[in-house]
């Protein structure tokens, strides 16, 4: 027989309750309606890039390919997405917009559907800010509104307002509020017309001034050589882009691989507010390597070598070996900053080189000492006096020279980026007078200028329009009186591309070039980022140098245009560029030109 309740124990294996819904579980798994797959559909009048920016928050989207295991959690994954949604239509001004949701299944595989209307954007009606009665003052000296992006009648975008908060602080940082914050923003939106009010409420923080200034993390470069490059003195009214100016010098001098320039928490009694400047010293002996390849003037190369501390008070010594058909060279610089005072630097140059092109064969040697001064924000001068030997035959006659100048120099550079710039301008100035003390030539003086601007048309894709417009004169004594590698020319891959090199101006019967006392020359391109890595380049480049000292412009100005390739790298974009010339000469000009090198064309 059996034990005593076997029977009992078989029928507690599941509970008499559980046992009546287990029917109901079956049904349920039989008729829930397995999801092995879905699509995703978008109807309405969303501007592109509106559902772009949907389709970036929709989880639906997102995790197409791990379908869920019914359809009512699918609906429950779309109907997540809307809250997203509502949130990225108001952020973009949307503020009526409405969003709903089908899901059809008569498709083989169900079909998700959002339905966007984002309906009339609204509009900036007023922004104002205010601050307790003690600080409104400081109110005065914060830029208006619309100098801040927010405009009467522009769109109400999250962004907008952000950034605005935003300039309203960097604002107070420059008038010596390090501490200044917003305390409360409202944003009060009007349905009935479409409009939106923005009140920020300011706290300015108390007034400071700039306190001692600590330096850490200095190995071989001296302390005084950082404490030269601090754009503010103890002392002074606090000044955030003073703080933004200083970082930028430090990183462009080469010394360093790291600069943190961090502030203290409190001010200290006298109302100073101490700072912690940080820094990480990098190698300063560096080794380069670079190659280029023109189809008018063949390959070439540059070697050289540099020391950027070699006293240990940031002086920099560069040797430099230049290489290709048509020229050979030697460099040799030495510069020492702070030279008798702060920001001013002492150069000494010196170049032997070798030049055979068709416009003339060279042999010269170039020395120049020059002193160079950041006078104000961008803005660098220099001046200084030089010695030019040099043996120049051309048309089969050769002369020698030997000249004194004084060459001086501007640069006002407002440019985001010196190999690949994306916005601001760049101005280069030069002159120098020659005095001839051989009997050779005529004492002259030869000048030149030269201005880029960078427009960013577009953020997502990078899209940026480059132009530049280039002049020089002589002026002072005729051509034949000017060493001929002293004269101007045009053509080639630094100057008009399509053209070969030097072959843009006067030209001798056999066609070669014998140059000019003047130069126009005036390059546009619009520069396209296809990825982080790639961009494409249109470009359009015309000149021509003239026999007159100022640019004939009764003379033909000659064209070229092509597309270029560029690979951007941490050293700055590799180029490769095919141009053609637009007025064809025969005899001259080929078909195309094509030129590699490293660096934007300017």
């Amino acid at each position: 027989m059996p034990p005593r309740g076997a029977g009992d124990h078989r029928l507690r294996l599941i509970p008499p309750g559980a046992a009546l819904l287990l029917p109901v579980l079956c049904a349920a798994l039989l008729f829930a309606t397995e999801v092995p797959a879905y699509e995703v559909r978008w109807e309405g009048n969303a501007e592109k890039s509106i559902l772009q920016d949907l389709q970036s928050v929709s989880d639906s989207l997102k995790w197409k390919d791990r379908p869920p295991a019914t359809t009512g959690l699918l609906r429950r994954r779309a109907e997540e997405d809307l809250e997203q949604f509502l949130k990225v239509l108001r952020s973009a001004g949307y503020y009526g917009a409405e969003v709903s949701l089908d899901i059809d299944e008569k498709e083989d595989v169900p079909v998700v559907i959002f339905r966007i209307d984002p309906g009339e954007v609204f509009k900036i009606e007023s922004v104002q800010w205010t601050a307790a009665e003690t600080d409104r003052a400081i109110l005065r000296k914060l830029p208006p509104p619309d100098d801040l992006g927010l405009r009467k009648g522009d769109p109400a975008r999250a962004r907008a307002i952000l950034d605005a908060e935003r300039g309203l602080i960097r604002a107070f940082h420059r008038h010596a509020r390090p501490f200044a914050r917003v305390e409360d923003r409202r944003v009060v939106v009007d349905h009935r017309d479409r409009t939106v009010r923005v009140t920020f409420h300011l706290d300015p923080g108390p007034p400071a001034k700039f306190g001692s200034t600590a330096v850490t993390g200095l190995k071989t470069v001296s302390e005084r050589t950082v404490r030269n490059r601090l754009h503010w003195k103890e002392g002074e009214p606090w000044n955030a882009d003073l703080i933004a100016e200083t970082r930028k010098e430090l990183a462009r001098s080469e010394l360093f691989s790291l600069v943190q320039i961090t502030p203290d928490e409190d001010l200290d009694e006298e109302g100073r507010l101490p700072l912690s400047l940080d820094v990480g010293e990098r190698k300063h002996r560096s080794i380069k390597l670079g190659a280029s390849y023109k189809t008018d003037e063949g390959p070439g190369g540059r070697f050289s070598w540099e020391h950027r501390n070699l006293l240990h008070h940031g002086e920099k010594l560069q040797l430099s070996i230049t290489g290709s058909t048509l020229t050979t060279a030697f460099d040799a610089s030495f510069e020492k900053p702070d030279f008798l005072t702060p920001r001013q630097t002492l150069r000494l140059a010196s170049k032997l080189a070798s030049e055979d092109t068709d416009a003339y064969n060279s042999r010269y040697l170039d020395s120049a000492i020059t002193v160079e001064r950041t006078a104000v924000r961008a803005f660098k001068w220099s001046v200084g006096p030089g010695f030019r030997w040099s043996r120049v035959e051309q048309l089969e006659e050769t002369d020698e020279f030997a000249l004194l100048f004084l060459q001086s120099g501007l640069v006002w550079d407002r440019s985001d980026d010196l190999l690949d710039p994306t916005r601001g301008g760049r101005l280069t100035l030069h002159l120098a007078p020659y005095w001839d003390t051989l009997g050779t030539a005529s004492t002259f003086v030869r000048g030149s200028a030269s201005y880029s601007h960078y427009f960013r048309l577009m953020e997502r894709p990078l899209v940026v329009f480059a132009a530049r417009a280039g002049l020089g004169s002589i002026a002072g004594a005729e051509r034949s009186a000017v060493p001929a590698d002293l004269r101007f020319y045009a053509g080639g891959g630094g100057s008009v591309r399509g053209y070969p090199y030097q072959t843009l101006g006067p030209l001798a019967d056999d066609k070669d070039p014998i140059g000019g006392r003047s130069l126009l020359e005036i390059n546009a391109e619009m520069r396209y980022r296809v990825t982080r890595d790639i961009g494409l380049v249109a470009f359009l480049d015309g000149g021509s140098a003239f026999e007159s000292s100022t640019p004939d412009f009764g003379e033909d100005v000659l064209w070229g245009a092509g597309l270029g390739l560029r690979y951007h790298t941490p050293i700055g974009p590799l180029r490769l560029d095919v141009a053609v010339p637009l007025q064809k000469r025969d005899e001259i000009d080929d078909w195309f030109q094509v030129y590699v090198s490293i660096g934007q064309a300017f």
